[in-house]
């Protein structure tokens, strides 16, 4: 078996490569101007990415069917060459197996596979595409990976934790309760550990799987009704915690706020309403703790979006707020002299305004972030930037900036009277909602659990 990617996939993708794929690169280049599908589909890619004819962006379904009419030429091209080349036949000399840029080839020799590494090597040249050389794996039978092996003693440790910890009477109440929670902590880090090491695997290849696991083992005791001990509440936040500290990225990070919603909600079916605060006080030493660990590690400005995620689930479970100081360290910016708002991103933006509210002990913080906004947007070549676009309609919305911050935005692009940037301001805020979601209203756990059937494009 071998498993092939495309060397960084929507990044390279040539807009008009489109119209190579449907038609060929002679007849596309003499019908560059007609009105056809895959020209207007290419200028559709352009626009959506500043005119770009390079890259297309990532994320919207559009993307993937796009980079499908092209991928699935290149099948095309791949199985055409195999079969005139060697004359192999799909389905007996070979099989392929392709999710978006990832493929898996089996074949029935180590030659049959070398020679579709070559095809697809030159098919994909055509596009201006590449293979990734530091991905390509070889396998031989039986298909196992260090991964699946690790994944299994991974679960075999969850399980354990399970027959340990969760097994009931006759009543339907736990027969074992946690009285040290950070001796169990302790030993499930330390399997982690082990497995890791034993399969000589980065954190990151599991951390996402045993959160997983964990997710799902909670949901099920929560659905029971069972009535949780403080010891395994804060247990599992520990764990849950540290699994993610130890390689933060956005999939794990989905995976850590659903289970510290779940744990909030377990928590209450306890009558002792000092397990709830416990479990509050817990979650909130560890989440100064992860976002130490994130500061110290980080090298980027833009804040990547696992730690906004943290920050809007515990503003939302626990009502978490930062100092002043510790919001302008994980932000890299300065009050005082202004410095490092022109840096923050739509997402931070968002993420900040939500967790700070109108909060007095933060206006010097939100009137730096007004006046960085306005900034920003001036006139309407400022729009042609989706990020801007994004802030424009959220800003309109934001129950958070006073309706003055909207309305001098929209008199400064249409040059206006006060009156009608009134009106179009109150207009665009009707809605109520454009693109990041204010009202904290909304049940969060719903949310959560439609984030964990996006699959990113990673």
């Amino acid at each position: 078996m071998m498993v092939l990617d495309i060397t960084a996939c929507f990044y390279h993708i040539y807009t008009h490569s489109i119209a190579w794929a449907v038609k060929g690169k002679a007849i596309a280049k003499c019908s560059a101007n007609q009105n056809t599908f895959e020209n207007e589909f290419d200028h559709l890619m352009q626009h959506s990415n500043y005119n770009e004819t390079n890259g297309i962006i990532v994320g919207p379904e559009i993307s993937r069917i796009f980079a499908e009419i092209i991928l699935q030429t290149v099948d095309l091209a791949i199985m055409r060459q195999l079969k005139e080349q060697y004359g192999y036949s799909l389905g007996r000399d070979y099989e392929i197996r392709r999710y978006v840029d990832d493929s898996y080839v089996y074949a029935t020799s180590q030659e049959i596979l070398e020679h579709i590494r070559t095809a697809y090597q030159e098919q994909l040249a055509y596009y201006k595409m590449d293979i990734n050389k530091s991905k390509l794996e070889l396998h031989q039978r039986p298909f196992t990976t260090g991964v699946s092996d690790a994944k299994r003693q991974v679960n075999r440790m969850v399980a354990e934790f399970k027959e340990r910890y969760l097994k009931t009477n006759d009543d339907g109440r736990y027969s074992k309760g946690v009285s040290k929670d950070m001796s169990v902590f302790s030993s499930f880090a330390r399997q982690f550990r082990s497995i890791t090491h034993q399969f000589q695997l980065n954190y990151g290849e599991l951390n996402k799987y045993t959160l997983t696991l964990l997710l799902r083992q909670i949901r099920n005791e929560l659905k029971a009704g069972r009535i949780p001990s403080q010891g395994l509440l804060t247990a599992y936040a520990e764990i849950a915690f540290y699994i993610f500290s130890l390689d933060m990225h956005t999939t794990a990070s989905y995976r850590l706020c659903s289970i510290l919603e779940c744990l909030i909600r377990w928590a209450e079916k306890n009558p002792d309403k000092t397990v709830g605060q416990e479990l509050v006080n817990r979650y909130r030493r560890e989440a100064k703790r992860v976002l130490d660990i994130y500061v110290a590690g980080s090298s980027e400005v833009n804040m990547n979006l696992e730690v906004l995620n943290i920050l809007i689930t515990l503003n939302r479970l626990i009502d978490y707020k930062l100092p002043l100081g510790q919001l302008e360290l994980l932000f890299a910016v300065k009050v005082d002299s202004g410095e490092g708002f022109d840096k923050l991103n739509y997402f931070q933006i968002c993420t900040l305004l939500y967790i700070i509210e109108n909060k007095s002990e933060y206006q010097a913080f939100k009137d730096l972030i007004e006046i960085e906004v306005k900034r920003r947007i001036t006139s309407l070549d400022d729009l042609v930037k989706s990020e801007n676009v994004h802030l424009f309609f959220d800003v309109m919305t934001c129950p958070y900036l006073k309706n003055k911050v909207g309305m001098e935005i929209i008199k400064s692009l249409t040059k206006g009277s006060e009156a009608k940037a009134y009106q179009k301001r109150a207009e665009l805020a009707k809605p109520g909602r454009w693109f990041f979601d204010w009202d904290k209203s909304h049940t969060l756990a719903s949310f959560l659990v439609k984030k964990e059937y996006h699959s990113p494009y990673e």
